[in-house]
């Protein structure tokens, strides 16, 4: 009987272990594609791309694990590109009209021209690289759809020998659903991160750090969210111009969802609106701007909800004439030390996110498991009594 106790109780154990890690795969993935439904997914293990039944196509190029310098790389109507695991110096790369393109895990550095020219492609990744010493534009993205570009580090100069270079971070152009998330950025001599209609976009969990001008700007991109990004010390090189850069700054964007961003120190407004009606700004933290937090102008119904604010040079203002409609409530002004570094941890802080459908697939999964639990319970009870009662234990 002991030896039967003890099977059951190892059996219930395994079952549990593997349930479990089940549980946690699975909440992974519906945690990773909240925002998106990707149409391929790469292999982690090997050189191999798994495609979804909707495509089907031969790699047509690789670059892998190589040491290139000083080239100039085109590509036209290719179906596929792969790019990975590649030391660049003063290399650039162009891509027109091609299928499925994959830039993931290379260091570029030293190039005097735009790194990468990627201009409609079908199924866009520009994941885990690096971009240091590079002296204008490192990622600019044109005419395509659904582009992917995460977790990438670009590590701008202080000093530019070309006076006629961009040194934007990234630019995004023409091209709506682009999701750029958890890149860090450090553009010292031009705007962070620049969107230009492309509209549908998300923007998330970025860390974009001392620009020379505005850290995030809209143009012509409406229904974009911007969301638990880090945006500090930007518009460190133009002062007194809030129209034209600030921390972040919104022009004929209608519907944006400005939402959980740390917005400190730059050197105009933290958030500047101008024609972009129905903009949501909700839940931000708003910190040591020097002409202004917030202004809204010709912005019709849009809500400016339960934000925080400290020590910004004005009074966030709203259009009241240009922007009816609006709805503002729940916006509170705190207290902060002056030495203590605001920014330090900041990424952290506010990456604490999880999706409703992970969290309610783990409230499930919970109560099921409760109920597992009470089944084996009552099991082995009655186990218990059958087997007492089979020894005339129990009358």
């Amino acid at each position: 009987m002991k030896k039967g106790i003890a099977l059951i109780f190892q059996l219930f154990f395994l079952f549990i272990l593997l349930k479990s890690t089940q549980l946690f795969q699975l909440s992974n993935n519906l945690y990773q594609f909240n925002f998106n439904n990707p149409i391929t997914q790469r292999s982690t293990e090997s050189q191999n791309i798994l495609i979804s039944p909707k495509n089907s196509f031969q790699i047509d190029i690789e670059f892998i694990n190589q040491t290139l310098e000083n080239l100039e790389l085109e590509f036209y109507q290719e179906d596929s590109i792969i790019f990975r695991g590649n030391i660049c110096k003063n290399v650039t790369i162009s891509i027109m009209d091609s299928g499925y393109v994959e830039i993931c895990d290379n260091i570029f550095k030293e190039t005097f021209f735009t790194t990468l020219t990627l201009w409609n492609c079908a199924n866009l990744v520009v994941q885990n690289n690096t971009f240091q010493d590079i002296y204008d534009t490192p990622i600019h993205v044109i005419e395509t759809i659904g582009a992917e570009i995460e977790n990438n580090s670009v590590l701008l100069p202080e000093t530019n020998p070309n006076p006629l270079s961009l040194n934007f971070g990234m630019e995004i152009d023409r091209s709506p659903q682009s999701r750029i998330k958890g890149n860090i950025i450090n553009a010292p001599l031009g705007d962070g991160l620049i969107l230009s209609q492309s509209p549908n976009s998300l923007i998330q969990k970025n860390s974009i750090l001392n620009s020379g001008f505005g850290g995030v700007s809209l143009m012509f991109s409406s229904d974009t969210i911007i969301f638990e990004n880090t945006i500090v010390n930007n518009s460190m090189l133009v002062t007194d111009e809030p129209q034209l850069s600030s921390a972040v700054m919104l022009s004929v964007s209608p519907k944006t969802n400005i939402t959980r961003n740390l917005i400190e120190k730059s050197s105009n407004a933290g958030i500047w609106i101008e024609s972009s009606e129905e903009t949501v700004v909700n839940q931000n933290t708003i910190i040591k701007n020097e002409v202004v937090g917030i202004f809204i102008g010709s912005s019709p119904r849009s809500k400016i909800t339960f934000n925080k604010y400290a020590q910004n040079g004005g009074t966030s203002f709203v259009d009241q004439d240009q922007s009816p409609d609006c709805v503002i409530e729940g916006n509170e002004e705190i207290k902060i030390s002056d030495d203590i570094d605001d920014s330090s941890d900041s990424n952290d802080s506010n990456c604490n996110y999880t999706s409703d459908d992970a969290s309610d697939f783990n409230q499930k999964n919970i109560s099921s498991y409760l109920g597992i639990s009470l089944i084996f319970i009552v099991s082995v009870y009655l186990y218990f009594y059958n087997t007492r009662k089979k020894a005339n234990l129990i009358p």
